[in-house]
Order: structure tokens, then sequence, then C-alpha cells
């Protein structure tokens, strides 16, 4: 922990007037006589002897880490002081980004560096509806650092513990944060189509990236630079390191039979993901929901029923598009019996894929998935409601989990313990219903009661809306995946939701909603913006934030 100073101690003094004496002087103190001369060597810097100070822009989570983790003194009086940290948007060496964001069910997804900055300034005429954001004093001090003194009637400075329950319960009222205070309650609108959930984002160009410099006496500098004294050691260089981000992405109901499996034979194994694979590449982990077990003896594609397996060779589809982790939790997995079952554990096994929520008995399908990623630690476990029982694992025999609140509530308390963020996924009831009913509503917030990060409804074929409990994100159903339901047995089956979820140093930050289309039985597409717009605007009648 940092002791504090208001004024240069006499070390100090001493250090630094010992240093310039000797590297002005050269050779003061230089034996001459013969051929070994003797050259003095200036007296070391001593970083703990150093001190600090920040501009009032600089954000409190820039100053604490410094607080925590360095040697050096800081102090108020930036005149006193060895070390300054002020803007330099032109040349700083640390970058601190801040995001726009709105609360979750928010239709729009984009808006533009010049609508954001002149409604900062004053004008709302062109600026998606807003008439408010909100901001901190830290956040405020920073962001005119950039682009002047904002609008007061506009740009409205709240507390931090307020501002994501008065978005909430505001209308058209928005805010800027910083990177470190994302929550997954909030939805992070891209700039200019940029946004600070993507890895490859240029934060040279990213319009909310404030900068500031590390400055000091030019001998000073030098000095430092010269005994490699590297100060972002201990002085962070960003709140937004790509390398500390994984991004989760996963995916709705996929059987690979009856119409979408003819499509595969007749164009190919990997025409189902043509369209969309683009939207899945940046996965770092990427979650397929297979409901249904691969068979050697699986018959020819029929155009209907619901006894179901998959040829071997359609693996190659879910290989194509990067999986890592196959959920089997559906209720189609022991259709042809446990011969295909294990056969199907098998296969994955072989491509390196994790699997859960199914095993060869009920204590090795209940056990969870762990992977690492980035330092971010994520933990995968399911279950099924809706049965049959004929699908259920036993002591003896392989299948599915069944779902025992009691059992995965002490199995999400361990994960959590360990750090685990947590992800809970459930093969309920089938509703062709966005908002579902009461029995689905209840298991999904006991499941969330019992500290799961994530809750996500696997069954659903017909997309569904969500809740948030505290900080758990709950979706009550993606939709399909691949699966080949053409607006049948319902109007809406062809509609998908893709659910990108982020996380940073350990915790879930956000989650974007990724939304395709099915066509032809088999492919879904990414949604047009009209068609996105309509299918946000249906769920988020629903959606609803249960603070603890």
């Amino acid at each position: 922990m940092v002791h504090r100073n208001t004024t240069l101690e006499t070390p100090i003094i001493l250090t630094l007037l010992s240093w310039l004496i000797l590297s002005c002087t050269g050779n003061l103190f230089q034996h001459t006589s013969g051929s070994h001369a003797i050259q003095a060597t200036p007296t070391p810097i001593q970083v703990n002897h150093l001190t600090i100070s920040f501009d009032s822009s600089v954000p409190q989570a820039l100053v604490q880490a410094v607080d925590d983790n360095s040697p050096l003194q800081i102090i108020s009086d930036g005149e006193k002081a060895d070390l300054k940290i002020q803007p330099d948007q032109r040349a700083g060496e640390i970058e601190w980004l801040f995001v726009l964001v709105a609360p979750f069910a928010t239709v729009i997804d984009e808006v533009t560096s010049t609508q954001l900055r002149e409604f900062w300034s004053g004008d709302r005429s062109e600026f998606a509806g807003v008439e408010k954001i909100l901001v901190t004093e830290d956040t405020v001090l920073a962001i005119k650092s950039l682009w002047g003194e904002p609008n007061q009637d506009q740009v409205v400075v709240t507390a931090k513990e307020n501002i994501l329950s008065q978005c909430w319960e505001e209308a058209n009222t928005w805010a800027i944060v910083p990177f470190e205070e994302l929550e997954p309650q909030w939805k992070v609108m891209h700039i200019d189509g940029m946004s600070p959930l993507d890895k490859d984002l240029d934060t040279q160009t990213y319009p909310l990236t404030v900068r500031y410099g590390i400055q000091g006496d030019q001998g000073l500098m030098q000095a430092l630079k010269q005994e490699s004294i590297a100060l972002n050691k201990w002085i962070p260089s960003t709140n937004h390191d790509p390398n500390m981000m994984t991004i989760l992405i996963m995916t709705g109901v996929t059987a690979l039979v009856r119409n979408t499996a003819t499509r595969m034979i007749e164009k190919g194994i990997t025409y189902p993901a043509l369209e969309i694979k683009e939207m899945l590449d940046d996965a770092d982990l990427l979650h397929i929901s297979n409901e249904i077990s691969f068979s050697p003896d699986c018959p020819k594609p029929e155009k209907s029923g619901t006894r179901f397996c998959s040829a071997p060779e359609f693996i190659e589809l879910l290989e194509y598009i990067g999986t890592d982790v196959v959920e089997l939790t559906g209720n189609h997995l022991l259709d042809y019996g446990a011969e295909p079952f294990l056969y199907t554990l098998n296969l994955y096994e072989e491509k390196g894929w994790k699997y859960y929520g199914a095993g060869e008995n009920l204590e090795l399908a209940r056990e969870p998935v762990v992977m690492e990623h980035n330092g971010n630690k994520v933990a995968f476990l399911g279950c099924n409601i809706a049965g049959p029982i004929s699908t259920f694992a036993t002591s003896i025999k392989p299948g599915v989990a069944t779902c025992k609140f009691d059992v995965l509530k002490e199995q999400i308390a361990a994960l959590k313990a360990n750090g685990y963020i947590v992800i809970l996924t459930i093969q309920h009831n089938e509703y062709y219903r966005i908002l579902p009913p009461g029995d689905q509503q209840r298991d999904f917030k006991k499941a969330a009661e019992a500290g799961a990060d994530i809750v996500s409804g696997s069954q659903a074929h017909y997309p569904q809306t969500f809740i948030f409990i505290g900080n758990s994100f709950v979706h009550y159903g993606l939709g399909n995946f691949f699966f080949d339901q053409m607006d049948e047995p319902k109007e809406g089956t062809r509609r998908e939701f893709i659910d990108r979820h982020v996380f940073y140093e350990g915790r879930h930050i956000s989650t974007e909603l990724m939304a395709a289309m099915l066509e032809d039985y088999a492919q879904p597409r990414p949604m047009t913006r009209e068609e996105r717009e309509s299918l946000l605007g249906d769920v988020f009648k629903y959606l609803k934030w249960l603070p603890e």
C-alpha cells in the first residue's frame, strides 16, 4: 500500500540532487593519472522516493491501481510532484476507454461519433430520441479533456451507484461509463461501427478513448530510461486489454435431421453454416446444443417424424464452425438407444471437444465442464426437466442429467468459490411463446438464485425473452440454430438468437444479442436490420430486471 505525502522529503531532494550533479559533471570525480581513469557512478534512483500526482480528469480506477500496486508516493500538489499523469491525447501512453451504454432493452444498436459529440455539446436533434446521458464526476472530467464542457441539461452528473437503476427507470436515458464498470444489464452501443467488446478494436480511432501521458523532468525521465525502470510496471497502460477478454458464443437447438439433413446431402455438409459462420468466427469458446446422437446405422433422412439420429459424417459441420463445447441435455439423445449415444461421446472425445449434461452414468452426466481462457475461468452445467424418463441417466445407465436444484446449488457454490463464471443450461418443456409460463419462469429463477451467472434455455424452438435476477442473466430460450422448422408448427420458429457473452478479468461484463433467420429448412443467415429490430421489439416488451 502506498504511503501518501504532501511534501518532498529530504531523501528525495538528496537523491535527485546527487543524480543531477553526477550526471551533469560527467567526470567530476575522475582520477586522471596514468591510464586507469575512474568514472564515478551516479546514485541509482530510489523509486520509492519518487512522488506522483494526477490531473483531476484521471479516472479513480487508474489512480487506485497506482495506489495499490506501486512504491510511488501520491501527492496532490502537481507542481511539487516528480511525475504527473495528465491528458495527452496526441502521444499519451495510457489509454482509458469509456463506453456509451443504454438499458439492455434498447432496440437501436449504433450511433455515430458526430451525433454523440453534438449531443454532448447541446444538440439532440439526431440522437436516437435520447434526452439525457448520465455520467459520474470522474467521467465528465475525462470526456471534457476530449470534447470540452458538456451541455449540463443533457449530460447529467449522477452518483455511480445510481446510474444503472436511473437509466432503467427513466425513459430515453443513457450513460457513459468506463469500460471496467460494465455490467450485464447494460447494452453497449456501437459508435461508428466500433465496439469495445471487440478484441480487434482500433483504440486510436475509437472516439471514447482518453489518453494520458506520464510527464516529468526531462533529466529524470531519461535517467529512468537508462536504469530500465519501467513505470508501466506500476501504472496500468489501459483498462481494455484484449488478452484478458473471452468471447463465448452460445447457440440454440441443433438437430441435423429431416429437411436439414437432406439439404446437407444435396448441397454439402457445411451448407447450413455458410451464411452464419462469420458471426461465429470471433468466438474463443463456441457452444453447440446438439440434441441428437450420431449413428453409423442412422437411416436415410425423412421429411417428418420425431425419432432422430444423424449420420456420423455430419459432424464435419460442427467442426467447420469451430465447436469447443457440446451441450447434451436434449430429449432425443437416446432415441436409438445407448449404443449410438456412447458412440457419439467417443466422436466428441476424438475431436477434443468438451461435453456436458449427459454421460455414461448420472454421476458423470452431472459433472461440470471447466475451461480457462485469457485468465477467465468458465464452467458449464446442464440438466433436463422435460424428459422423457427414458432419456435420464441413472447410476448404472447412460443418459441425460436430471435437474436437481439442491445439487446444482452446491455445485455452483463450489465453482464460484474457485473463481469460475458459471453457465447453467436447462432443457425445459417446450413452449412456443416469447414469455414462458409460470413453471419455466419459476425454475429459471431457482437456477439464477442458486448463483449461476448465466442461465440459458436450450429447449426452445421459438425465441424467448429475458430476465435479470441481480447480476444473473437469464435467457429463457434462444430458438433454433440448425433445425428445419420453417415457421412450423407456429410462425416465428425461423427467428433465432445467438448470444455473444463477454468475460473480462473473471467477470461476465456484457451480452450481445446476434440474430439470424432460417432459410431453406437448413441455413440461418444474419437478420436484416428491419428483421432484427422487429425481433428485439417483440422480446423486449417482457424483459425485466429484479435487483438483488
